[in-house]
């Protein structure tokens, strides 16, 4: 059920961080790079990906229970029932209708406070990196002037020249490696937040989860008593009804390990992208293209 999804909403989900964590930990400082060079492209196989996490045998048997339920509960006799089947599924039908779209909503708001997160740890790793700059130039700059005045008014032999081309050229190399250490560093450490925050957010996800799912399976339990006329401390809907009602709330726990599984992937590829200093990370690409494929690291991943 999990490759039926469409692949947009596949793509949208892993834009959605690695386009953000990616972005903000892969470019270097201006001191760092090129206006030419630009950062590489990453693929990931998604179905290889999906197929190779550790959830998806327990998807696939989730799946499988939703089925067989969905098929004993339309085997069932619905004659001696006071109410008809179609009062039933109705009934689940309008429950697992109102678990996804809550669900969907809480995902969003959830999605949209790690964006902000993302964005703020951004706006303070930028500030972090000028005031570090900063602090460098007061250290090397003076040292670079100084042997930039010399060449320009001092008169060198051609073997002085060009050794204080050389030293000129050695202090700024250390600038730079100091300013690309500390980047990583920053990059390290947002990483962490991030993986910490993310974690919080699937917590809470699956505990909301549970609790809507509890929730509208009691109001759904009532409401079925309510139409066969029975009161709601009573079973509604004999063995049939019940299959149904269980076979919709498994098709809930389906619907939320999916998710559970795109995320965890879109978290690992973010986390790759980010050691491999990637802008983009493609998931829907057939042709060859010069990239870098980082699928197995995402799946190597999973096993740590």
């Amino acid at each position: 059920m999990l490759k039926n999804r469409s692949s947009m909403s596949i793509v949208v989900a892993m834009v959605i961080m690695l386009g953000i964590v990616a972005g903000c930990a892969s470019n270097p400082s201006p001191d760092a790079k090129s206006a030419d060079n630009q950062a590489p492209i990453g693929v990931m196989d998604m179905d290889k990906a999906i197929k190779n996490h550790p959830k998806y045998n327990e998807l696939l048997r989730l799946q499988q229970e939703a089925d067989n339920l969905s098929r004993e509960a339309q085997a069932e006799n619905y004659s001696a029932r006071p109410a008809g089947p179609d009062e039933a599924a109705g009934l689940a039908s309008a429950a697992d209708q109102e678990f996804k779209a809550k669900m969907a909503a809480k995902q969003a708001e959830i999605e949209t406070g790690l964006r902000a997160s993302v964005e703020e740890l951004q706006r303070k790793q930028a500030a972090d990196m000028d005031a570090y700059a900063q602090e460098l130039d007061k250290e090397y700059q003076p040292e670079i002037f100084d042997r930039q005045l010399k060449l320009k008014t001092v008169k060198l032999t051609p073997e002085q020249a060009t050794a204080l081309e050389a030293e000129i050229n050695a202090i700024q190399k250390e600038r730079a490696a100091k300013l690309a250490a500390h980047q990583q560093e920053l990059a390290g450490t947002l990483n962490e937040r991030l993986a910490a925050k993310q974690a919080a957010a699937q917590s809470e996800l699956e505990q909301y989860s549970r609790d809507l799912h509890a929730a509208i399976g009691s109001k759904l339990s009532a409401q079925q008593a309510e139409v066969a006329g029975r009161g709601p401390s009573q079973p509604a809907g004999g063995a049939a009804g019940e299959k149904v009602q269980a076979a919709a709330f498994k098709r809930q726990e389906v619907s939320v390990l999916q998710d559970f599984i795109l995320n965890d992937i879109r978290d690992k590829g973010a986390k790759i992208a980010v050691e491999k200093g990637l802008g983009t990370v493609l998931t829907g690409v057939r042709a060859n293209i010069s990239a870098v494929d980082i699928t197995d690291a995402v799946i190597a991943e999973f096993k740590k």
